[in-house]
């Protein structure tokens, strides 16, 4: 007995440390579990305010650039309605076996972004209203892919510009002048996403604020690229008053000095861009980079490597589409909240349209009667064009998938946008199943998804179980206010994986 006993108090001793051991990890995967909650609750509220937030920027863009139709007083409105939106789950709203479906369709649909780039492509020619198909593309964007806040979402969008680059650009005979246009679904998902992207928004900032600033601060004459229209800003009397009497030789100077003065102070302005753009290179969006290289190659095996065409491409991506429109309308981008006036607007366009000039200049001669680019350092802008179109040595992803993820559990949609793109994919999955049928040609990208149909059969039937019955009854409980962003109540619908 005297043998068992320091045994037991070891025993003992040891069942009091694992009591303590498993208090100790209770308590921990306890507060790791209490993390998690707050984490997934910042996330939810994050994207709910990066919703609104996409949302008042469409609204802003709608006053400012693209509607004219559109009123100050439908803006307010809409900014009142978008302040107020109310997340709600959706079995709160919707019948429990309909969340269910669209649930497991949303999930399924935001994981097969190849096939929904093929869907959007044929829907795209589909007699739809023009806008319904961009408030569908937003949705998407903001709803689907959550504003692009996660690198998972990140991920999925590249995967979808990519597949939509490949059936809009690469099978077309002038893909520059459809991705100029931006009546493609590419060119309007591409804008999208760069609009969405913090790290593109920071870019521009970063770059563009300083010489902007500057362009509007110290330049107090119209900088035009044509010297013939140099003169055509002032009036006989300003003319007379400026330059003295026409055919003197005192007119010819003073006029050959403004002209001079002019270029001089366009070409110094420009090179302050050239040189800011050079210097922040390296903070270049990874993705949008990772993407421009992807479209290259694609580019390449169509047109040729360092082709003409596949310059171009890039130049639009690069200049075009995303640096040059924040050059123009800086304070829609928040890089400056000073007012622009027509005549900084100008000197601002001017120095856009010579950036896009000089990134083609290897490739296409400037017209005669713009400005001598021999002032210029015409490797500037091209080389770094070439830059991003080098391959880089992230093949497969432009960012690192090994941090910790934050699953996602959830998609937000208002109902008619809900609704709005159930409709479109049904008709657009009937448009093709009646191609197929008739054996005629789908047209851009068949060759690459009708043979792999069967590896999305789920999805497929999903889309077609969402029955019209489903729908109708679901959209009798809809309370669309005019003039808001699609209706007022904003539904969470639960999409776990």
């Amino acid at each position: 007995m005297d043998e068992l006993t320091p045994k037991i108090a070891d025993a003992s001793e040891l069942i009091a440390k694992l009591k303590e051991e498993r208090l100790l990890v209770y308590e921990e995967r306890k507060i790791i579990q209490n993390l998690n909650e707050k984490i997934n609750d910042f996330v939810k509220r994050l994207m709910q305010t990066a919703w609104i937030n996409s949302y008042q920027k469409i609204n802003l863009n709608d006053l400012v650039l693209t509607r004219a139709e559109f009123t100050s007083e439908q803006c307010c409105r809409k900014t009142k309605y978008l302040s107020g939106a109310v997340f709600l789950v959706a079995k709160e709203v919707l019948d429990y076996q309909a969340v269910i479906n669209y649930g497991d369709f949303l999930r399924l649909l935001r994981n097969q972004p190849e096939q929904l780039a093929y869907w959007l492509a044929t829907g795209e020619r589909l007699s739809y209203d023009s806008q319904t198909f961009v408030d569908i593309l937003y949705s998407i964007v903001t709803g689907l892919y959550g504003s692009i806040l996660l690198p998972e979402d990140t991920s999925l969008m590249l995967a979808l510009l990519k597949q939509l680059a490949y059936l809009q650009l690469v099978s077309s005979d002038n893909p520059r002048r459809l991705l100029r246009h931006g009546t493609c679904a590419f060119s309007k998902m591409y804008y999208l996403f760069h609009e969405n992207l913090y790290s593109a928004r920071l870019f521009l900032l970063s770059t563009l604020q300083n010489p902007i600033i500057r362009v509007i601060a110290s330049v107090d004459v119209y900088l035009d690229s044509d010297p013939d229209k140099i003169l055509v800003r002032f009036s006989p009397a300003e003319i007379l008053e400026k330059f003295g009497q026409l055919g003197t030789a005192e007119y010819n100077t003073k006029v050959a000095e403004y002209r001079t003065y002019v270029t001089n102070t366009l070409v110094e302005m420009t090179n302050l861009f050239i040189t800011s753009i050079q210097e922040s290179l390296l903070c270049f969006p990874s993705t949008v980079a990772w993407l421009i290289w992807q479209i290259g190659e694609m580019m390449s095996k169509s047109f040729g490597e360092n082709s003409k065409e596949v310059n171009a491409i890039a130049t639009d991506l690069i200049f075009t589409l995303f640096i040059c429109p924040a050059i123009v309308n800086p304070e829609t981008y928040g890089i400056c909240d000073a007012p622009v006036s027509d005549m900084a607007r100008h000197n601002l366009m001017q120095i856009a349209q010579i950036l896009q000039i000089l990134a083609l200049y290897r490739y296409e001669i400037p017209d005669k009667k713009c400005i001598d680019f021999s002032l210029f350092n015409l490797n500037a802008v091209t080389d770094m064009v070439n830059l991003l179109l080098q391959k880089n040595n992230l093949n497969d992803q432009p960012f690192s998938m090994k941090a910790p993820s934050i699953y996602k559990t959830s998609v937000l949609f208002t109902e008619q946008d809900l609704y709005n793109l159930i409709n479109f994919l049904q008709r657009v999955h009937s448009d093709i199943n009646l191609h197929l049928n008739s054996n005629c040609i789908l047209g851009y990208g068949d060759r690459v998804n009708v043979n792999n149909l069967s590896s999305i059969d789920h999805l497929i039937a999903l889309l077609i179980s969402l029955s019209d019955s489903q729908e109708h009854s679901s959209h009798s409980r809809v309370k669309s206010v005019p003039n808001s962003p699609n209706g007022v109540s904003k539904k969470n619908l639960l999409n776990k994986g």
